[in-house]
């Protein structure tokens, strides 16, 4: 069975430990976005789509969050098949 390490939607979880586990992904996302814009404007990519594979995702939260903070297409895959 997988599970996240942490449940951020929970409200009984520690509010510091929720804060660094989402800034986790919030620190990833705003890496994307830099690529996202840096090759848009150095590149003129109109056509490209970026896409992310989120290994060991688990429940999938931090793809979810990749695809909200940075549009960007998410694939999660993880090795239990109940998720």
């Amino acid at each position: 069975m997988v599970l996240e390490r942490m449940d951020a939607l929970k409200e009984s979880e520690n509010l510091v430990e929720k804060e660094m586990h989402i800034s986790r992904y919030k620190y990833a996302a705003n890496i994307i976005n830099s690529h996202i814009y840096h090759n848009n404007y150095k590149k003129s990519l109109s056509n490209s789509k970026y896409k992310v594979l989120d290994i060991a995702c688990g429940l999938g939260y931090g793809s979810y969050l990749l695809n909200k903070l940075t549009g960007a297409s998410v694939v999660g895959v993880d090795i239990d098949k109940k998720r």
